[in-house]
């Protein structure tokens, strides 16, 4: 698979469960699902936000399609951040190409791209789906 990195995931018909093995090697501290509306609110240490989120925000995007919830991430003391960082966080593992593309379409933090169908940010940033993925 031209060198990918595949993860394997245990699945478990406990939402909970399921949650916290999609987000590995994120610990989480807590969850607090809505299964009627399908949200799981999902909180994080610190330091664990950005292992939780994924590059470009993939880990959080990934984990929310598997498990069929709207995951929200939040900083453990912090107020609900739904995954929201500044996307120059980020700037070196995008590049400084695809940093400038997110950021002059208006992608200014990790929200606005997660929030963002894998089709519109082909279409608006010009980027192939793959590269995206």
């Amino acid at each position: 698979l031209n060198n990918e990195n595949i993860d394997v995931i245990n699945w478990s018909d406990d939402s909970m469960v399921f949650i916290t093995r999609s987000l590995a090697p994120a610990k989480l501290k807590e969850i607090q699902l809505d299964k009627e509306n399908k949200k799981a609110n999902v909180t994080v240490a610190a330091d664990q936000v950005s292992l939780a989120i994924g590059k470009n925000g993939q880990n959080v995007r990934l984990a929310s399609k598997l498990t069929g919830y709207d995951i929200q991430l939040i900083k453990e003391g912090g107020e609900e951040e739904e995954y929201d960082m500044d996307l120059s966080e980020f700037r070196e593992e995008l590049g400084d190409v695809m940093f400038h593309k997110f950021f002059d379409e208006g992608y200014e933090t990790v929200h606005d791209v997660i929030d963002t169908s894998v089709d519109e940010l082909v279409a608006t940033l010009g980027i192939e789906k793959e590269k995206i993925e």
